[in-house]
């Protein structure tokens, strides 16, 4: 339960393209919740790779603005077992925090190779 705890969660920001373009939580990978269906192959791939590479089951947390989008996203991966939860009140809440976001694009695969590695 502790190695849990500790282990990294892939971020998946379900939010429309330029939304998260303006910036998102460092790391996170964008699969807008209109395509979310459409690549839950590949994400539910990406999860297992990183959890065959790791040892551990892999925390997901869904994202969007104020934690709307995000719920039927999470909800499609606890139906297949995934320990997926959803941001509470989303990015409105990240950034009235104040908190770091980042620009620059972050693939499925990047986040794979970056979560499989040793912390």
């Amino acid at each position: 339960q502790q190695q849990q705890q500790t282990q990294r969660p892939l971020v998946l920001d379900v939010r429309a393209g330029y939304e998260y373009r303006a910036g998102h939580i460092k790391g996170a990978v964008h699969v807008p919740i209109t395509q979310f269906r459409s690549r839950l192959p590949a994400i539910l791939e990406a999860i297992s790779a990183i959890e065959m590479a790791t040892g551990k089951r892999q925390p997901v947390v869904c994202i969007c603005l104020s934690a709307h989008r995000s719920v039927p996203a999470t909800r499609l991966l606890l139906a297949r077992g995934v320990d997926a939860k959803q941001l509470d009140f989303g990015m409105g809440a990240w950034a009235w925090h104040g908190l770091p976001k980042q620009t620059e694009p972050v693939t499925l695969d990047e986040a794979v190779e970056r979560l499989s590695s040793k912390p």
